[in-house]
């Protein structure tokens, strides 16, 4: 049994730079409110709990970064499936 696979290969890039801006996007918000969550903190807090909740959010900081960063990768790997479907099919015309 043959399987059949079509792409839209424009729209598949057109996605996949969609998915890049979204990650931008989301690691720029991330970044400015953990930096306005970390700055309001910083003087209205101070002693043991304040570090502890600094280094929470340096870790939520961390994984919003990293997730950014798989959105990415999933972006150029869409790129990448897309620009090999299309060799594929002008070997196969």
């Amino acid at each position: 049994m043959t399987q059949t696979i079509t792409m839209n290969y424009r729209d598949t890039l057109k996605k996949a730079q969609e998915l890049e801006e979204l990650a931008d996007e989301m690691d720029r918000k991330c970044a400015a409110r953990i930096d306005r969550l970390r700055d309001g903190m910083r003087s209205n807090w101070t002693g043991d709990a304040a570090a502890f909740y600094c280094k929470k959010l340096d870790q939520l900081e961390g994984k919003a970064r990293n997730r950014a960063r798989e959105m990415r990768a999933a972006a150029s790997a869409l790129r990448i499936a897309a620009e090999r479907y299309r060799i594929l099919e002008m070997i196969h015309l």
